[in-house]
């Protein structure tokens, strides 16, 4: 068959399907075929997949061996879900992981219930509401899921389960703690900190909200942020309880979190913000939480080398003496008259009528920079003669 004889995309390939399929064959070597062996993990799953969807699943690890990223493309109903779980749990080869999966509001549920159903042993955790506006029950923060009966069921852990907590593990090393809730009301609760002292109360336990304003710590000069939230202002404020005016101890601030994990990327995003926050306050400086804010880039990095090497922030006083140096180079003290011609010209038979000659600026009233100009009078506007008036004005209306 000649190329004139073909009508349409489907005719040509009908006609080359063979030749076509050799050539993607040679060209794009299978990562995983049918006589390849498939990994022993496969046999752990709860549903076990279909040989094709196991070849996909086996293809995407061979993938992640050699590349950073892969892609699973099929139709509606061909498993991709079940696909992804095999080739994450298979990868895994037996070693703790933590898997990231951006899910469409209206699946999220679907994709944690057959989660459930085929890693054996998997704990699942929604991450909910971190940009949208807080509401009044709505949950937020990192919470984890259970399946119960076929369906999802959230299990929130409310912020005082952790204090109580801690206190418990505290308590039990023989440590003497006092817990600091929102029940002690804010003009009492400095009070309330120094009878905790004289007791005998070595730690105070607190959510970072209760402590952020109006508290001065200056007993407390070690802070430990068990969890740091997501709330830069109130990082900022609570971290800074015990560095105020009359502190002599030494402050040390903590930030406690599991490497590898989704705290280590939420304090990285700390200090990212807390760096950009600062630049804007043109405070620059690579200690503490901002030194987890990597990747910095150009513009704030030049202007943290001016301030901390270029020895930016003259006084004002400088900055006028300078000026006023420039202003008296540039502006002559005296008069120069001008230069006299050497061959001038004979004078006309009727002589040339003289322009006036513009008068000298005293130096001594010009403008200075940093002095109060010089007082003037106020000018009266002179009333200009109505030049149509009386009966002959012609009215308006």
């Amino acid at each position: 068959m000649s190329m004139s004889d073909l009508k349409s995309i489907g005719d040509y390939l009908r006609s080359f399907a063979a030749e076509l399929g050799e050539r993607i064959v040679d060209t794009h070597h299978a990562l995983h075929t049918p006589a390849d062996p498939v990994s022993p993990r496969m046999k752990t799953l709860l549903r076990r997949p279909y040989r094709v969807q196991e070849l996909a699943a086996m293809g995407v690890v061979r993938r992640w061996e050699r590349a950073r990223a892969a892609a699973v493309i099929g139709e509606c109903g061909t498993g991709k879900t079940l696909i992804a779980l095999a080739a994450i749990h298979c990868h895994a080869e037996g070693r703790p992981y933590t898997a990231l999966a951006l899910v469409p509001g209206h699946l999220t549920a679907k994709m944690a219930r057959e989660t459930f159903q085929t890693i054996p042993g998997i704990r699942v955790f929604f991450i909910d509401a971190l940009r949208d506006r807080v509401r009044d029950g709505v949950p937020t923060g990192v919470n984890e899921v259970k399946l119960r009966r076929g369906k999802i069921i959230a299990v929130y852990t409310q912020k005082r389960d952790v204090t109580r907590r801690l206190e418990s593990i505290l308590t039990r090393e023989g440590i003497r703690v006092a817990v600091l809730t929102a029940s002690v009301p804010t003009e009492k609760r400095e009070a309330w900190i120094e009878k905790k002292l004289q007791e005998g109360v070595q730690i105070t336990i607190s959510h970072p909200k209760i402590i952020e304003t109006g508290l001065d710590l200056l007993s407390h000069p070690t802070l430990i942020f068990y969890e740091s939230g997501y709330s830069l202002h109130t990082l900022r404020q609570a971290s800074r309880r015990s560095w105020r005016i009359g502190q002599r101890q030494p402050v040390r601030v903590f930030y406690l979190h599991y490497e590898d994990t989704v705290q280590t990327a939420c304090l990285r995003l700390m200090g990212k913000k807390l760096l950009v926050s600062l630049a804007m306050e043109g405070k620059f400086s690579g200690e503490g939480l901002q030194a987890l804010g990597d990747g910095e880039d150009m513009l704030t990095a030049m202007a943290r080398e001016l301030v901390t090497d270029g020895g930016i922030g003259e006084s004002a006083t400088a900055v006028w003496r300078q000026i006023q140096a420039e202003q008296s180079r540039m502006i002559p003290t005296v008069a120069h008259d001008p230069e006299p011609v050497a061959n001038p010209p004979a004078e006309p038979a009727e002589p040339w009528p003289s322009a006036p000659q513009p008068a000298a600026l005293p130096v001594a009233g010009l403008l200075t920079f940093g002095s109060p100009p010089p007082p003037s009078r106020p000018v009266r506007r002179q009333k200009r003669p109505n030049l149509n008036s009386g009966p002959n004005q012609m009215p308006l209306f």
